[in-house]
């Protein structure tokens, strides 16, 4: 039987995720390092951040979508909320 939902990313979602995720690491590092003692991070890498951020959650999105389409029908929270016999 197969499922409606295809994966059409097939893991490449995640290794973006994984990669802008570095990205937005390195830039956090940037803007904590140049910001005077107990500043708040300024421009331009805040606005870097928040463009990282907008890449990012519609990455999460289609990570999501991709376990959901790999994932066996019967493998989900159910198994978890059932008794032990």
């Amino acid at each position: 039987m197969t499922r409606g939902l295809r994966p059409r990313w097939k893991g490449r979602s995640s290794a973006a995720l994984a990669g802008l995720g570095a990205v937005y690491l390195i830039v956090l590092v940037l803007g904590l390092a140049t910001a005077p003692e107990g500043a708040p991070i300024t421009d331009p890498w805040f606005t870097l951040m928040e463009g990282l951020i907008l890449l990012i959650a519609p990455l999460m999105v289609a990570m999501m979508a991709d376990i959901h389409a790999r994932a066996r029908p019967r493998q989900g929270l159910e198994r978890f909320s059932r008794s032990p016999s």
